[in-house]
């Protein structure tokens, strides 16, 4: 497969990535408000449901660039035969399940509901995708 096709669906992955996460996390914060627990007074639905969708597709996209990038130097590995691959490969493992436990649809999946966090439960999500998306772009050079 030529590099500009690889790349195209890698980038594909992503955006569809971030639009299930979305879809999913919009969904889930809507079921939170129908099931509207008696202690959520002072947490404003809005609120809840627009940091449910940011953070479930952030989460999403980052497992998925984790998964592309474990991938990619698997492939690596098998050509050079480094440990500093091996390296790159732990540490995106890292990511990868960093991004899988940080993903409010897991949360949900096992009846976890978290709410009034504000905008710093979302922020290192944030910087895992920075971080994954260099070594995304470095690695597909």
């Amino acid at each position: 497969m030529e590099k500009d096709t690889r790349n195209a669906i890698i980038v594909l992955m992503i955006v569809v990535a971030a639009i299930v996460g979305a879809v999913f996390g919009n969904l889930m914060a809507a079921q939170f408000d129908r099931e509207d627990p008696p202690d959520r007074e002072d947490i404003e639905k809005d609120d809840y449901a627009i940091y449910r969708t940011m953070a479930a597709a952030v989460a999403t996209v980052n497992l998925v660039i984790a998964l592309v990038l474990i991938l990619l130097y698997i492939e690596v590995y098998r050509d050079v035969k480094s440990d500093f691959t091996v390296g790159l490969m732990m540490v995106t493992m890292s990511f990868m399940l960093y991004a899988l436990f940080s993903n409010p649809l897991i949360h949900s999946v096992f009846g976890f509901r978290a709410f009034g966090l504000g905008p710093f439960a979302i922020i290192p999500n944030f910087f895992a995708m920075i971080a994954m998306s260099t070594l995304l772009y470095l690695s597909l050079k």
